[in-house]
Order: structure tokens, then sequence, then C-alpha cells
């Protein structure tokens, strides 16, 4: 991303696009009963399919190219950055079961930094409080 307005335009429209494909899905499964707590399961879930499809496709490197960070932050990028590992392994010659292993560790490595940062804001926003 270079900074210019069209990388800026090219984020909002792909995060913005894949916000409202969340939120008919979140509409779908309330209108088809689903409990509310498993409704944001689903979503994320039907989301996440969509993406890696998406990616062994080969079209959501062409979504990231156009949407950046638009298309990475979401949690819709965590299958396809997963994916992007094994392949690139498995490319690579590595045996399956490795390609698997660095795949784990890579998603093992993203919760990690996601729940640590978690931790840290609600450590802040707790002092904040009183």
């Amino acid at each position: 991303m270079s900074g210019k307005p069209k990388d800026f335009l090219g984020a909002f429209i792909v995060g913005g696009a894949i916000g409202v494909v969340g939120q008919l899905f979140s509409m779908l499964y309330t209108y088809l009963g689903v409990p509310p707590a498993l409704t944001a399961i689903l979503m994320l879930a039907s989301i996440s399919l969509i993406s890696s499809i998406l990616y062994v496709l080969g079209l959501y490197g062409k979504i990231t190219f156009f949407g950046g960070i638009g298309a990475m932050m979401p949690f819709c990028g965590l299958p396809p950055s997963i994916s992007m590992v094994f392949s690139q392994q498995l490319a690579e010659g590595k045996p399956l079961g490795r390609a698997v292993w660095a795949s784990l560790k890579t998603a093992a490595l993203i919760f990690a930094i996601g729940y640590a940062f978690c931790i840290a804001v609600a450590l802040v926003m707790s002092s904040l409080a009183g």
C-alpha cells in the first residue's frame, strides 16, 4: 500500500463489502431462528469458508491486492493467511505433516498475539475506569 487515496478507497470498499456480507449472514441466521450466541459463530465460519474457497481459486489474492488492509484485517483474512503458509510449504517440497505443522504454528502465533493485545487493552481500560 502506497498511502494514495485510491489505496484507502480500495480498503474501504473491500472492508465494507466484507462487513456487509457478514451482516447478511447474521441476518440470514437470525431469520432462520439460530440462537444469537450461535449466529456470530456461524457468520464467522461462513465468511472463513468463503475466503478459503476464494483463496484456493486464486481470487482472494486479487481482492487483497485491490483492498489491501481492508481484506487482510477482518477475520476472513485469517484462513487465507493460514492456507498460504500451507501451500507455500507444499510448493517448497515439504512433507504434508510439516506443512500442517507450519500452518498450525502460524495460527497459534496469530491468536497468541491477538490474545496478548486483548489482555493489554483490557488492563488499560480497567485501569482507566477506576
